[in-house]
């Protein structure tokens, strides 16, 4: 659902940046769920999302930290999309 911002609470970037995964988006990476190389690629986008957390944290300029927090955001998002696919997919098919 796409949302009229402008005139309501601004979102966040995640939601500006990824929209919402398509069904068959969502069908392909549950299907990739246990693949060695595709958890090889899913764990590196969790060490790579707590690294920017742990350098956020030190970060002392504003700009800098938006930018980091707008990573975060994406980031965060996409592993949660990975990591829940084949729930969602599941979910779906009742």
């Amino acid at each position: 659902i796409r949302r009229h911002w402008r005139h309501t609470q601004q979102p966040r970037l995640s939601e500006v940046m990824l929209k919402q995964s398509p069904d068959r988006v969502t069908a392909a990476m549950a299907s990739l769920e246990g693949n060695a190389d595709f958890e090889v690629f899913a764990e590196w986008l969790e060490e790579s999302l707590a690294e920017l957390r742990t350098f956020s944290c030190h970060t002392k300029d504003e700009v800098v930290l938006r930018w980091q927090q707008g990573a975060s955001q994406v980031l965060d998002d996409l592993v949660v999309k990975i990591r829940t696919s084949r729930k969602t997919q599941y979910s779906k098919r009742k």
